[in-house]
């Protein structure tokens, strides 16, 4: 069941999720006709928790700040309890166990590229010591290959669990182009 889908650049919110209570209660509090407030916090939910969102190649801090804007919800808005549960919700219903050691794998990618990011070979430690010693760097450099590998593989394997987990609750097979394993 797809709670929310990407139709032509919006998100949409299935009748599905509007009968879970935490989705529920994020559409009821928008009083409005058009509803303009509840679809840009579902599209916040969707776009910061989905595992197939295009922000999810972001640092978890930035996809926020990044979601904000993009999503025109404005300077000062920061997501209330409603919103947080509704994203606990969701992530909750479509996290597998593969997916929750790949977002762990993911985010240890994240900080390893922070680490990289904040390397100054000249700063020191009290004792005049430097707090980056090259070779321990190009160790780690050497090690991130292997990171990046296992970030990909598991995310192949995630989105063919993905796809097939839907698939099999249709009741179809998988054609050679849904088949991430198919050689074509």
């Amino acid at each position: 069941m797809n709670l929310f889908q990407l139709n032509k650049n919006k998100v949409e919110i299935s009748s599905h999720a509007l009968t879970i209570k935490e989705f529920k209660a994020v559409w009821a509090r928008d009083k409005s006709k058009t509803k303009e407030q509840s679809v840009k916090e579902f599209s916040y939910i969707y776009f910061r928790t989905d595992w197939n969102s295009v922000y999810q190649n972001m640092p978890e801090e930035d996809r926020h700040e990044t979601l904000k804007e993009d999503l025109d919800l404005g300077e000062t808005w920061e997501p209330d309890h409603l919103v947080v549960q509704a994203i606990k919700k969701y992530e909750e219903l479509q996290e597998t166990p593969t997916m929750r050691y790949a977002r762990s794998v993911r985010k240890a990618f994240w900080d390893m590229v922070t680490y990289f990011e904040k390397i100054d070979y000249a700063e020191r430690d009290v004792k005049g010591q430097p707090v980056y010693k090259i070779q321990d760097v190009t160790k780690a450099m050497g090690d991130s290959g292997k990171l990046i590998d296992s970030v990909k593989k598991l995310e192949a394997i995630v989105k063919k669990e993905q796809i097939e987990s839907s698939r099999v609750r249709s009741g179809d097979e998988l054609n050679p182009f849904e088949d991430p394993d198919t050689e074509i």
